[in-house]
């Protein structure tokens, strides 16, 4: 009982500490966004005072004064980048409320094609799918009878290379305007199914269906449990001999990073 009452504050000390930190971030870009000179500003007065205090022989507190701001300013610049691109906030919702947070950061191709491998424009995201769709032909062994399935298919970036190559290929995933790109995109393939899922899971899909199931940088987004019940409706829907092939970007990596 008073384990679970310490557990509960805790968790709820930390949810507030979060609705801070994400609060102060948007300020931070809110005023980026508003200001777009301060980050190159910033970065030449940082590099031109420390020179000059340098040089001019100035009182080590000038000196580190500057060199604390040089230092300071790769943050400013981090911050810039999802403020000039315009990144939608996302302070007013849950890391749960999957449907919402990528409906929010799919409100247009350019944001949705950005916000599925960090490449807005169409030939970015075909890139960007030459290695997933690599490890799938090789280590999944996609043939031309499998009936195939993706968990969080997005824009329909790999199956756009992968829908060609099997006997069909579904994409189901929880946002509806990842959807209406997905749908653009593959509008010329004619063994392709679209399925929107209404909550956690794979509920919408029938057991036993799928030579194939596979996730490609999915699981990293969702809360363990939520991991776990996809895992398990993927063994439900996958035929007997039927593989999974699940991969996620290594966090140590440069890409990760």
């Amino acid at each position: 009982m008073l384990e679970d009452f310490f557990n509960g504050s805790f968790r709820e000390v930390e949810s507030q500490q979060m609705r801070t930190k994400l609060i102060s971030r948007e300020a931070v870009s809110s005023l980026i966004r508003k200001h777009r000179w301060v980050p190159a500003t910033a970065t030449f007065a940082a590099a031109c005072g420390l020179a000059l205090s340098v040089s001019a022989g100035a009182h080590l507190f000038w000196v580190l004064g500057a060199a604390a701001v040089l230092v300071f300013s790769p943050y400013v610049w981090g911050y810039s980048v999802p403020a000039f691109n315009d990144v939608p906030s996302q302070t007013h919702l849950r890391r749960s409320q999957y449907a919402e947070v990528w409906d929010a950061l799919a409100t247009s191709p350019w944001q949705a094609g950005a916000a599925a491998c960090g490449a807005p424009e169409e030939s970015g995201v075909r890139r960007s799918a030459a290695e997933p769709v690599n490890n799938l032909l090789e280590l999944a062994r996609v043939a031309s009878q499998d009936e195939v399935l993706e968990i969080g298919c997005g824009v329909g970036r790999i199956g756009l290379d992968l829908a060609p190559r099997c006997r069909t290929w579904t994409g189901a995933d929880v946002s509806g305007n990842m959807f209406t790109y997905a749908s653009e995109r593959l509008h010329e393939l004619r063994n392709i199914r679209l399925v929107k899922l209404s909550c956690v899971g794979l509920g919408e899909l029938v057991s036993n269906s799928y030579d194939l199931v596979y996730s490609t940088n999915v699981l990293a987004h969702l809360d363990e449990m939520d991991r776990w019940r996809y895992l398990k409706d993927a063994f439900r829907v996958l035929r007997a001999g039927g593989r999974l092939f699940i991969d996620n970007v290594d966090l140590e990596s440069d890409a990760g990073w």
